[in-house]
């Protein structure tokens, strides 16, 4: 898959341009109501991966983290992303506690 630039109406900046062991990549910057964001990028499989996803195979994301907890993660198609606001800084920051989200996850199942 190819980074392409996301082009869904929020300001965008380049990341990587000077770091030749990561692949440069535009980032749309779409702000939040509670003074956080999010960075949205977007992905072009190439004609080999949409077949291979159009005979059924999943889509993995991997995510390189410097801290304990994960950082909120969101895949998705274009219209998913270009006016709707994803998770306050509160539902994010409780999706990072591995803690919270495995307690809310047992009570839900019980």
């Amino acid at each position: 898959m190819n980074p392409v630039k996301p082009d869904i109406g929020h300001p965008e900046v380049r990341y990587a341009e000077e770091q030749p062991e990561y692949q440069p990549v535009t980032v749309a910057v779409q702000a939040l109501t509670d003074n956080s964001f999010n960075l949205i990028t977007r992905w072009q499989p190439t004609y080999e991966e949409r077949r291979r996803i159009a005979a059924g195979e999943d889509i993995f994301v991997a995510q390189m983290h410097f801290q304990p907890y994960m950082t909120p993660l969101r895949v998705g198609l274009a219209d998913e992303f270009a006016t709707a606001e994803w998770n306050t800084a509160r539902e994010a920051e409780r999706a990072c506690d591995p803690f919270s989200a495995a307690e809310e996850f047992t009570s839900e199942v019980e």
